[in-house]
Order: C-alpha cells, then structure tokens, then sequence
C-alpha cells in the first residue's frame, strides 16, 4: 500500500507539473505585446486610419500609434523609437541601410503629389502625352512644397527626361495656397489633402497632373511615395505578429478606399484627434487621390530601386534586397 501511495503521489505531481508548464505556455502565447507605431501627419496616416479608430490586435499585439511631424522621421529611425513606421520610401531605404535596424515591408502610398495652378497651361488629360504637357514649363517658375525631397526631386528628373528647363522654387502648403490665391504663384506642386483644400478655396486654380502620373508615363515604373518599415529585432522575435499587423494595414487600406463614406468617416475621426492635421470633408472628396494602395515591397523591388535611386540613395538591387522583408 506504501509503495502504490507513492507512485500515486509521483504520478499526481508529474501532471501536474505538465499541465503548470502548458498553462504557463499558453498564458505566454496570450499575452499582448504592445508595438509603437508612427506615421508621418498627413496623408500617409490615413493608411492607418481605420486600425487607429478600432484599435484591433494582430496575432498578440496591439498598437500605441503615435502621428509625428514628417521632420521627425529621421529621428525615430535613428533612435529606433518605433517597431512599425511609415517614412517616404527614399528616406525610410536610406536609414535602414545606414542603421540596420528596420527593413522596408510594404508600399503604402504611391503618390499623392499634384501640380496645380491658376495658368492657361493644358492638364495632362488634354495633351497628346507627357511631354506636350511637359513643354508647357519651358521657361515657367514653380514653387514646391519640400527642399531637395520626393516632390521637387521627382519633377526635376521628369523635366530632365524631356530636356525642358524651369525655374523649381521651394516653399510650403500654406505660402503656396497664398501665392495662387492672390496671384504671386502660377504653378506649384502640392500634396494631398492639401491640392484639393487649395481648389476648394482658390478661384480658378486646377489640378494639372498627377507626377506619379507622369512619371509612369515617362519612367515605366509606378511611384512607391510612402512605405512601412519594421523593426529588425520585432521581425526576429514575434514575425506572425508582424504578418499579422501587414494584413490588418492592408484591411484598413481597403476599407478607406471602398466608399466616400467610410473615407468620411476615416476623416472625421483623424480630425478629431488633437495631433492630426486632416479635415473629415477633404478627406472624403480626395481620399482617392491619396493613391494609398497597400502592396508587399518585395513584390516591388525595382519600382522601390528606380525611385530611391532618383533620390540619391546608393544603392544597388542586391543591397536593397537585404533591407527588404519578405512575409
């Protein structure tokens, strides 16, 4: 009876040492890691619009989003502050190859820049193609948002593809709309919402062309403008979290760009949140010209490679392909 006690008591202790170690597995495989994710003010944010209002898990995270100023960017990638961070694609490429610790995920804008004007100038749409729109600006001045960055960069290598000379002149959204409202400004390049509160406001201005229009028409490659980059070390340790948090981007993306109503109400959220500079109205009557599209980077290299380049990141496209994750 003594020894039939004890192997009981082995026994008994054995399970229940075995179900402790799955209990405390399963209450490890439940736990919620908590991700920092930033995204520059604007448009771009606006990807991230409908996870920010619902707040979802993805595989065991949940999100702290943070909207930063666009001149902050370089900071958080430097400082690895965020785990998940949309960044314009040049600037995001860049940094992750000189820190290694982001690798570029996914594009998530491809383009929201306009050239806009108060002018007798033809828009795109009325020209024979890209460089009969292009000849207009023979000659012309025009003020950009941004100082050697995506919009003026960009145009800048479209009129040298053509061989026409103009005047590129940077300032900022605010100077801009001022410009063209009281006749100090002929053409500019703006970005969404910006280009439609300035044809909203401005008498007579009109939008002319889109440049990732034109530069599909003059490059071949589409405009990878935005991109998510995410953390290296977040990558190795919880990467079905980090699939997991891709599908759910995707699923906002797609929510957004279904209905002016849900761009509307994507709006008006993002407008109520004291660090976001989007107007609800705006939203829902530019929301597709924000051209958010959520597409894998490794499906896109060499739109990615082309654009970069343009943009005076070296980089060769094996060099890419290290920064690059793969789901």
């Amino acid at each position: 009876m003594k020894k039939f006690l004890i192997c009981v008591l082995a026994i008994t202790l054995i399970v229940c040492a075995f179900v402790g170690c799955n209990q405390n597995k399963d209450e490890k495989n439940t736990q919620t890691n908590t991700y920092v994710i930033m995204t520059p003010n604007g448009a771009p944010s606006m990807a991230l619009a409908k996870m920010m209002k619902t707040n979802p898990t993805f595989g065991n995270g949940k999100g702290d989003y943070r909207i930063i100023e666009a001149t902050n960017v370089p900071a958080a990638f430097n400082n690895a502050e965020a785990d998940f961070i949309i960044a314009p694609t040049n600037a995001g490429v860049q940094l992750s190859i000189k820190t290694d610790n982001y690798r570029l995920a996914a594009v998530t804008s491809w383009g929201n820049l306009y050239l806009v004007g108060v002018t007798d100038i033809k828009a795109l749409s009325e020209c024979a193609d890209a460089y009969e729109f292009l000849d207009q600006f023979e000659g012309k001045t025009v003020a950009s948002i941004g100082t050697n960055a995506v919009p003026d960069v960009t145009f800048r290598h479209l009129l040298g593809i053509v061989e026409v000379n103009a005047e590129i002149g940077a300032s900022n959204a605010q100077s801009i709309q001022a410009g063209l409202k009281d006749g100090t400004i002929e053409l500019a390049i703006l970005g969404e919402p910006a280009v439609t509160a300035t044809l909203t406001n401005v008498q007579n201005a009109k939008r002319l062309a889109s440049i990732a229009d034109l530069w599909k028409a003059l490059t071949d490659q589409d405009f990878p403008q935005a991109s998510f980059f995410v953390k290296k070390s977040v990558i190795e340790e919880h990467k079905a979290d980090v699939d997991a948090f891709l599908d759910r981007v995707k699923d906002s993306i797609n929510y957004l760009n279904a209905s002016k109503e849900n761009a509307k109400e994507l709006g008006d959220y993002m407008e109520s949140l004291e660090t976001a500079n989007l107007k609800g109205a705006i939203v829902a009557k530019c929301y597709l010209e924000m051209s958010q599209k959520f597409v894998l980077a490794s499906d896109v290299q060499r739109d990615v490679l082309d654009f970069v380049k343009v943009l005076g990141v070296n980089v060769t496209a094996e060099k890419l392909a290290t920064v690059v994750y793969s789901k």
